[in-house]
């Protein structure tokens, strides 16, 4: 069977930043081709030439990432990779470079209702900005989930998972809560250890036929503001 499935997502900041997104996606039987495009915009930078209270002018930041993607489905396993270029100027400054991901899913281990994921994330490297490359977040996750149904059509699932940050040589805990009726309305909560940057969110997901929208919230620490995401899918049977 084949499939189309496009979407778009928004995230805005207070502090003046947004992300933005585009995704398809072509599924022919057990073979699944996509693309992401997706950018990062964050304004009101401070410049000065000389030390000074007040800033002399203001510059922006901007990030610009094209991300292919192909997955293989062997029914209870399914295997996916990604290749990625990836753009970002600051000021009158540019570099570019490419990373590469990779990851596993699994149905039901050990028993039903019961998924495994593995991902190996972002591995690669940028060109030099004057004299410097940025690392990039490259990490390895580990995660679990479980899905409680009931005769009421409500659904219930939770999930853990651990990521490990090869650059900062740090482990990350997740988990997160999903409640659902009728797979159709969707209530979410996420919840990161040991973080007072961003400690928790909260999001909404709405199913119609063909179509589907998701709206999340994130507090952030005081400098980078609350944060409002929005994105829509659409599915081309």
């Amino acid at each position: 069977s084949e499939n189309i499935r496009a979407g778009v997502s928004y995230r805005k900041f207070q502090n003046d930043g947004q992300i933005g997104s585009f995704s398809i996606s072509h599924k022919a039987n057990n073979h699944v081709f996509g693309l992401n495009l997706s950018y990062m915009y964050v304004d009101e930078f401070e410049g000065r030439d000389v030390p000074s209270i007040d800033p002399q002018y203001k510059f922006d930041s901007r990030n610009f990432i094209t991300d292919f993607v192909y997955g293989y489905d062997f029914k209870i396993l399914k295997f996916g990779f990604g290749a990625k270029y990836i753009y970002e100027k600051i000021e009158f400054e540019d570099a570019g470079g490419f990373a590469f991901s990779t990851g596993l899913y699994m149905d039901n281990l050990l028993t039903d209702d019961l998924d495994f994921a593995f991902s190996l994330n972002n591995l690669g490297s940028m060109s030099k900005m004057i004299n410097e490359s940025s690392d990039l977040p490259a990490d390895i996750t580990l995660g679990l989930s479980y899905k409680f149904n009931t005769e009421m059509g409500i659904s219930t699932s939770v999930a853990i998972s651990e990521k490990y940050l090869l650059n900062d040589k740090e482990l990350e805990s997740y988990s997160g809560l999903e409640v659902g009726y009728q797979n159709k309305i969707f209530a979410r909560f996420g919840y990161r250890f040991n973080n007072e940057g961003i400690p928790f969110s909260l999001g909404l997901g709405f199913n119609f036929k063909n179509m589907s929208l998701n709206y999340s919230y994130s507090p952030f620490s005081d400098e980078i503001g609350d944060s409002h995401g929005l994105g829509f899918t659409y599915s081309f049977e």
